[in-house]
């Protein structure tokens, strides 16, 4: 039985210009096709670039043609897009250097249903995203010679605006604008300016604001892009920028550059001081042996080489011979007490050690413990004070203070008092006057005889009579307001006798009465 060819329905041109009409978009022709160069794809809901229309079209009367039939196929209830991959593909065998047309968005007979799925493509080389699609674009190679120079252009002018931006920001800013924002704390950079000249110029500006801050942030600055050389000469010629780099030195604890810089300025007796201070201050928890070894390294390197630190250098080593008599005197007295034989360290026990104490505390310890030794040995007191030159009235002052401790009135009369000679007889006398010596026995709560004995002997009856109103020496006190002839002030004073005390008020009740004396008021 022969098979006979279903005829597919025939179209009737007023449908199909229904379809074409009604829609939305602009009428075009199918024939114009190959004349226009431009394509717009057809975008899936999944972002996927479906088939162009064109080639769409062109399967559907290729694939009439097929059948033998010369007449268009269309379907109102089919879209374009479900045409079978073979035809599909069969269709653009025929034309296989077709360039991409200029294409639309579908009929709305073509959208996917209210289910929302994507439409697939039949090509799956032709699926990808807009941002994949733009990004291909931005690849292709551009061949026009207009853009290529517009390009071109575009690079050279942006090259110019980089130099200029470079050039601007190694060019440095004014030293006022500068040296104000170091003032006002904000960040600055000085590395902008590079010659010798604008370094100095920055400097005098910072000196010439009385800033201290800026002054050694300048001096800083030159100090590490210049030669050693040329800084020490620049700062030579400014004292005030010396000043604050070496108060800056000496703050931050930078010894050696401060002792170098002042060596390279002339300034030989501050660099030993400073070396000898260092010295001190390294050694002070060593033995005696280890500090005296440093100081005589300092004398030898830094105080020998400067004839006008002689005076300096003989200090330094009457400390180094004090340090060793304080060494001999400590290990003596530890052996003395640890054996217990020694009564004052049974009753006035050591406190502490007198190793690197200055020369009036060694004076004060030997006058506590070693009163009345014989000169010879290093823990006289006498010994001390003859070799490291302390004066009658240091002398007298440490020892009437260590005296008063120990409660030794005897002795501290022995010491005030003047040894008789061919023409005078002996009599009490202090250097350091009899006002000192009654406030230092009064502050260790000396007895009353000892005060009234030594405030009679104050030379000035004012000082003299403020001293004996003030420590209740109420005769001397007496004897001072009849020796001032005011017998006014002698009434008052009789009220402030104690009732207690009735011989000093029958005392002066009969200096009121006397007869002989010519008081002034």
């Amino acid at each position: 039985m022969t098979s006979v060819k279903r005829q597919p329905a025939p179209v009737s041109q007023q449908a199909e210009d229904e379809y074409w009409g009604g829609s939305s978009f602009k009428r075009f022709n199918f024939d114009e096709d190959d004349n226009n160069e431009d394509s717009i794809e057809k975008i899936q809901f999944d972002g996927s670039t479906a088939t162009p229309l064109s080639q769409k079209y062109e399967s559907t009367r290729n694939h009439a043609t097929s059948y033998g039939h010369g007449e268009r196929s269309y379907v109102a209830d089919t879209p374009l897009s479900s045409t079978p991959p073979n035809r599909a593909m069969s269709a653009r065998s025929h034309r296989p250097n077709m360039p991409k047309k200029q294409q639309f968005p579908p009929s709305p007979a073509t959208l996917p249903a209210a289910n929302h799925e994507p439409v697939k493509s039949n090509n799956s080389q032709h699926s990808m995203s807009i941002t994949e699609a733009v990004a291909v674009h931005d690849k292709k190679p551009i061949t026009s010679a207009t853009s290529l120079a517009q390009l071109e252009t575009e690079i050279n002018s942006l090259r110019r605006q980089l130099t200029q931006a470079k050039r601007d920001r190694a060019a440095a800013p004014s030293v006022s604008d500068t040296l104000k924002r170091v003032m006002v704390g904000d960040p600055y950079v000085l590395e902008l300016y590079k010659s010798k000249d604008e370094k100095a110029k920055l400097l005098d500006s910072a000196i010439n604001r009385h800033d201290g801050n800026a002054v050694v942030a300048a001096t800083l600055f030159m100090r590490d892009t210049l030669k050693r050389d040329i800084f020490s000469k620049e700062l030579m010629s400014r004292p005030v920028a010396v000043d604050h780099y070496c108060a800056y030195l000496r703050e931050a604890g930078e010894i050696d550059e401060l002792h170098e810089t002042l060596s390279a300025l002339g300034r030989t007796e501050e660099a030993a001081m400073l070396k000898y201070k260092q010295c001190l201050a390294s050694t002070a928890t060593t033995t005696p042996e280890i500090r005296a070894s440093g100081l005589k390294d300092c004398i030898k390197y830094y105080f020998d080489a400067d004839i006008r630190l002689a005076n300096d250098t003989s200090a330094i080593f009457e400390q180094i011979s004090m340090m060793e008599r304080q060494s001999a005197v400590e290990d003596g007295d530890s052996a003395a007490e640890k054996t217990g034989q020694v009564m004052v360290f049974k009753s006035h026990p050591r406190k502490e050690s007198i190793i690197h104490k200055p020369v009036i505390d060694t004076l004060f310890y030997c006058c506590y413990y070693h009163w009345g030794e014989a000169e010879g040995l290093l823990s006289s007191p006498t010994s001390i004070r003859n070799q490291h030159k302390i004066s009658e009235k240091q002398f007298m002052f440490t020892a009437v203070a260590a005296l008063c401790r120990m409660r030794r009135w005897r002795d501290i009369e022995n010491l005030l008092t003047v040894p008789r000679t061919l023409f005078r007889s002996s009599r009490l006398q202090a250097v350091i006057g009899f006002d000192r010596v009654v406030d230092v026995l009064s502050k260790n709560l000396a007895p009353g005889d000892a005060l009234a004995k030594y405030c009679a002997e104050i030379e000035t009856s004012d000082k003299r009579l403020e001293m004996a109103v003030k420590l209740k020496c109420f005769k001397v006190a007496i004897d001072t307001f009849v020796y001032q002839r005011d017998r006014q002030q002698l009434m008052l004073y009789l009220d402030q006798i104690p009732q207690a005390n009735q011989h000093m008020r029958q005392y002066c009740s009969n200096q009121l009465r006397s007869q002989e004396i010519k008081w002034k008021n």
